[in-house]
């Protein structure tokens, strides 16, 4: 196993941050993180390139008036990405300080470490998290194994 994804379930009993789970990075990941030659450069590019598909696809695709001129309210760059030793180190999406940023610390597997969840109010900011953790995660995956076309 590289990763998991755990604790995703809504909490009923709060009105914020009620959408946070966590992802534990294996030994393993990081593993295929440094193997895959994923660079900063390589991020950007994806973000430009699937970050309207993204915020699409999650529900962010609220379209506005300006001038006459109907734009959508997010960008692509609303989207960031860290990357690092461990991959996706931090992703934040359209919201109040919505992310995952890595942790060493409490839940982490032997060796490993973990994206924590900071502000993930609604269902589209988890499943917009997921999709970007989980597109870099099979993209570095494929990278490693020397199949690049995927």
């Amino acid at each position: 196993m590289n990763y998991q994804i755990s604790n995703l379930c809504p909490r009923t009993d709060i009105s914020l941050g009620c959408w946070g789970f966590s992802i534990l990075l294996f030994p393993r990941f990081k593993e295929i993180i440094l193997t895959s030659e994923i660079d900063d450069c390589m991020v950007s590019n994806a973000i430009e390139n699937m970050g309207r598909f993204w915020l699409d696809g999650c529900g962010y695709n609220s379209p506005f008036s300006h001038d006459g001129v109907v734009e959508s309210l997010y960008e692509p760059r609303s989207i960031r990405v860290s990357w690092g030793e461990w991959g996706p180190e931090h992703i934040s999406v359209p919201g109040n300080a919505c992310s995952l940023d890595l942790n060493d610390g409490l839940g982490k597997p032997p060796g490993g470490r973990i994206l924590v969840p900071h502000n993930i109010d609604s269902m589209s900011q988890a499943m917009l998290l997921i999709m970007v953790f989980t597109w870099f995660a099979e993209k570095a995956f494929f990278h490693a194994e020397g199949n690049t076309k995927n």
